[in-house]
């Protein structure tokens, strides 16, 4: 699988050919610290895993609430979670924002054709 890694987030792409369910599962089980991990899911097997095995779990409306939530127009509330240790940073909370597409991606400007 392929690992992309954010300050706290980490986002593993199974690959071609690959259940992505068995994926999460392994990474749950292997884990050392599963309750600090949080699997976003809506898949209802997957989600069940993930508890049974300690870690929590989410839907992805939830997470996407969540980031809604700390958006820069809630900066107390996204303050006071990150002090708290439960906040995602500010640039990671618009870059999943804008990957969700609930901020529309900057426009780079066109160079000019000779």
């Amino acid at each position: 699988p392929s690992i992309n890694d954010f300050p706290g987030i980490t986002i593993v792409y199974s690959g071609t050919g690959v259940a992505a369910d068995l994926v999460i599962a392994r990474i749950v089980e292997k884990s050392s610290a599963r309750h600090r991990i949080t699997v976003v899911s809506d898949d209802r097997a997957v989600v069940s895993h993930a508890r049974k095995s300690g870690a929590r779990a989410q839907g992805c409306e939830q997470f996407l609430d969540g980031l809604q939530r700390r958006r820069p127009g809630n900066l107390d509330e996204a303050a006071a979670a990150q002090k708290s240790g439960a906040g995602l940073p500010s640039g990671l909370v618009e870059y999943w924002l804008r990957e969700f597409g609930f901020i529309e991606q900057p426009r780079r400007p066109r160079g000019k054709k000779s």
